[in-house]
């Protein structure tokens, strides 16, 4: 094992060296929806800031944070509410094997007390899942309008500001004119980015 580690390592420069080279404007040129969605699987919210989306990436974040607190929450109380079960139980074992002679309605207490705290349980149990459940739900729909949002972000176009086209005119006046000129047509905008 030593020996095929050591290996790695000492041809890990030689391999890197045949490395191709990863061009800086890369990044510039190309935008991939994936990119977006495994941020937001990671962290829900990261894929929309890395696309500039501030204000929705930040909410996104917020609300997951709030939801994913409230199930801890909740989660917490379950595991007190079975404790509370579970020390009933074993007050009514205890009492039955302290007592040779034991109590019909000490024991009819403690069976309904047990009872009672298991149902609690129960209840608590349900709504926790219920709550996991919608966490669930609210993590699935902000991937899915993460790769919404990549589809737009990837049409998008990455130069922002001014722009200027200059392009061949398609009527070609200057052509059917016997001249050999070729005419152009120029085009200028300017884009805001909000």
């Amino acid at each position: 094992m030593r020996r095929i580690i050591l290996a790695l390592l000492c041809f890990a420069p030689i391999l890197s060296s045949y490395a191709e080279p990863v061009s800086p404007t890369l990044e510039q040129e190309s935008r991939s929806r994936w990119d977006l969605v495994w941020r937001s699987a990671v962290l829900p919210g990261w894929g929309l800031i890395h696309a500039k989306a501030y204000r929705k990436g930040f909410i996104t974040l917020a609300v997951t944070s709030a939801l994913v607190g409230i199930e801890y929450r909740a989660h917490h109380k379950a595991e007190m509410k079975k404790e509370d079960w579970e020390d009933a139980k074993t007050l009514s074992f205890a009492y039955l094997a302290s007592s040779p002679q034991a109590d019909p309605q000490t024991l009819l207490g403690l069976s309904m007390i047990q009872e009672n705290r298991h149902h609690s349980y129960e209840d608590t149990k349900q709504q926790n899942n219920l709550k996991l459940g919608l966490l669930t739900l609210k993590y699935c729909l902000q991937l899915a309008y993460t790769y919404w949002y990549g589809i737009q972000w990837e049409k998008e176009d990455l130069r922002s500001g001014l722009k200027m086209d200059l392009a061949p005119d398609a009527s070609g006046n200057w052509e059917r004119a016997g001249l050999g000129w070729t005419s152009y047509k120029a085009a200028l905008g300017y884009t805001f980015v909000f």
